[in-house]
């Protein structure tokens, strides 16, 4: 009988009002797993409403979303950031957790407001994390619902680069180089994107 090998984890987590960042943390995750990680995926379950809009961001209460950590090696947070719509779980999630010594990586789909990854990545830093990488994509026209394909390319690559750079995995081939980095689609691949969601842990 075969030893069971457990793979290292990267937990994806998303606050997706409008769908976009939930595109992009599907991406994400699988990129991670063709880094040979196992990926899970969790969804903030944050809908869009009066609490999105950024008037309304002062009297927004803030919620406590702890999770346990530990048991992940990279903890990759996506959220998304519009003049008239802006997710705030993430930042919720953010600063309900203790981010000590952990890696971190960051993404963001935006309309107007790409400076709010820097935020998110500063935040992060000042909780101790040691963030690794951050991808940004602009959303494309208010009346598009789907991010393009060169978009999830780009979140994908994100994903296997994040995940390589946190279990400090060395990519030597030239053409793989340059597939991770999204640059181009690899011949024949096609996109799944399948969704695992786990529920934060109770306080």
């Amino acid at each position: 009988m075969e030893p069971v090998v457990s793979l290292p984890r990267v937990l994806v987590v998303f606050a997706s009002p409008e769908g976009f960042a939930k595109q992009m943390a599907s991406a994400i995750a699988e990129g991670c797993r063709k880094a040979g990680v196992d990926a899970v995926l969790l969804d903030l379950g944050e809908k869009k409403g009066l609490q999105n809009y950024p008037w309304f961001a002062g009297l927004r209460k803030k919620e406590k979303i702890p999770a346990d950590l530990s048991a992940y090696s990279l903890v990759l947070i996506g959220f998304e950031s519009g003049s008239l719509s802006e997710s705030r779980k993430a930042f919720d999630f953010m600063e309900s957790n203790d981010w000590k010594e952990k890696k971190a990586a960051v993404f963001c789909c935006f309309e107007t407001r790409k400076k709010a990854l820097a935020e998110a990545a500063r935040l992060l830093e000042a909780k101790g994390a040691r963030v690794l990488n951050t991808l940004a994509l602009k959303r494309k026209g208010l009346l598009r619902q789907q991010l393009d394909e060169l978009d999830l390319v780009r979140a994908q690559a994100f994903g296997e680069r994040s995940a390589n750079f946190a279990l400090e995995h060395r990519v030597v081939k030239t053409s793989r180089k340059a597939s991770i980095r999204g640059y181009k689609k690899e011949e024949g691949a096609e996109s799944s994107f399948p969704e695992e969601k786990i529920s934060p842990q109770n306080p």
